[in-house]
């Protein structure tokens, strides 16, 4: 049994239902959607061109939604292509220093920033899986397949397009030329037969638009801070302590493209910071994910170091020796507590973030033969880009225009006619810090107070 597991397949196995069956327990445990994007994307997922953004990763939540998935179970088959993304990488692992150091990866199934944006409606799940994948590919010199696949980057976000200009350069042969067709594909498609995305809401703010107008040294430097926290918030300090042990094991050819990517990938983030205005954990998540490889191949080598079946070369191997192997255990006991905390807080957090809809969406669906007049939360989030029903529509199956008529996104001139004929209504109200709600039951009108998810859609309130 215990030769069994000596092999970089057992581990791989290992790694997929353990990253698999942490992220199916958490849509589980905290059903629902989250953050600008997820919503947007669910809200359109009978598209597969949504706002401005690239097709490939919005075409697995149209499939979901052919085969008729529901909300939790399209996060579920999400949590698939993360566990996949992360049984991928850890064969590359594999591939870079052996058995051991696949075995060293498979905690990182666990690791916070990937596990929460990798079971809401994210790219980052299927960007790493497909980028891993061409990678590991690369690794047994299959380049037809490994050019297809990085291609398809192009076709995931946009943040791929350098990967691929990268992968080129990086392959030095014409063949490599191949890996475009996502990024021609997409510019043909665009500019040439005039693909236009759905928008589920009016709400369209692009991120990079007028961004260095808005750049602030103090801002930059307290969100560069605040990535600093979460580093070691999220356990991907020790990913970084592993990574400056492995990377002199690790072929310099292999090591020089992880390092270009990284280097693009943190230049990315940075210009993502500015625009944004604020930093957030799935930034961490591709950076991470493109070292976490090579760390892996350095808490091999300090296994190894602290059981004296090598000889420790550096003062953090020197220091693995001190403390033998149990000192290692610890730290990796240590390593896997922090990002199993960290991805459920991470979780639980952005859920919370739209409790009051979801407690206003149940009272909602109480009366589901009721057409809605919603007078939402608006203007919040990061750049006040968010709406309280675009977050109505990316939690539920409701529609603006058919389930609901929310007042902002409404021409004036028909708003009054449709509020008249509307008699249950959805209210905000900012003083409370909640939504009021009157609906009709059997002619009369009721209201209900929605400020607390769970008890107070069970009581009364003002009535309309």
């Amino acid at each position: 049994m215990v030769e069994r597991l000596k092999s970089v397949r057992a581990a791989v196995l290992y790694a997929l239902v353990l990253a698999f069956a942490w992220r199916a327990f958490l849509v589980y445990a905290y059903p629902g959607n989250y953050a600008f994007d997820g919503l947007q994307r669910w809200a359109g997922r009978e598209h597969v061109l949504v706002q401005s953004w690239l097709p490939a990763f919005q075409a697995v939540l149209y499939a979901c939604d052919r085969i008729g998935l529901t909300l939790a179970e399209s996060r579920t088959v999400l949590a698939g292509v993360g566990a996949l993304g992360i049984a991928l990488a850890t064969a590359l692992a594999g591939r870079l220093g052996g058995w051991k150091a696949a075995w060293a990866f498979v905690p990182f199934a666990l690791y916070g920033p990937h596990v929460c944006w990798t079971i809401a409606p994210y790219q980052e799940g299927v960007f790493l899986a497909v980028a891993t994948g061409a990678l590991l590919l690369a690794t047994y010199e299959r380049w037809f397949v490994a050019d297809l696949l990085m291609g398809l980057t192009g076709l995931v976000r946009y943040e791929g397009w350098p990967f691929v200009a990268v992968w080129i350069l990086w392959r030095r042969d014409p063949r490599a030329l191949l890996s475009l067709w996502g990024i021609a594909a997409w510019l043909g498609g665009k500019y040439g037969l005039h693909w236009e995305g759905y928008k589920a809401s009016p709400v369209d703010i692009r991120d990079w638009e007028g961004m260095f107008t808005r750049f602030s040294p103090a801002i930059f430097l307290r969100d560069t801070g605040y990535n600093i926290e979460r580093t070691w918030d999220s356990g991907a300090f020790w990913w970084i302590v592993g990574t400056a042990v492995g990377a002199p094991l690790v072929a310099v050819r292999w090591k020089r493209l992880l390092w270009v990517w990284l280097g693009v990938q943190v230049a990315i983030t940075c210009a993502w910071m500015i625009a944004l205005e604020r930093s957030m954990s799935r930034m961490m998540v591709v950076p991470v994910m493109l070292f976490a490889p090579v760390g892996a191949v350095g808490f091999a080598r300090l296994w190894e170091v602290a059981r004296c079946e090598a000889e420790p070369s550096g003062r953090i191997e020197r220091l693995a020796a001190r403390v033998g192997a149990r000192g290692v255990v610890a730290v990796l006991l240590l390593l896997v507590g922090m990002m199993v905390f960290d991805g459920w807080w991470r979780v639980q957090r952005e859920i919370a973030g739209n409790h009051w809809e979801r407690a206003a969406l149940r009272l909602m669906q109480r009366c589901p033969e009721c057409t809605w007049w919603v007078e939402p939360r608006a203007n919040f989030g990061p750049r006040k880009r968010h709406d309280g029903c675009e977050v109505i529509q990316g939690v539920s199956d409701l529609r603006h225009g058919i389930h609901f008529w929310c007042a902002p996104w409404v021409d004036p001139a028909e708003a009054s006619a449709i509020a008249a004929r509307t008699r249950s209504r959805v209210q905000w109200q900012e003083d409370k810090l909640s939504y009021m709600v009157w609906r009709t039951w059997t002619g009369q009108d009721a209201g209900g107070d929605a400020a607390v998810p769970d008890a107070s859609d069970e009581g009364g309130g003002d009535g309309g």
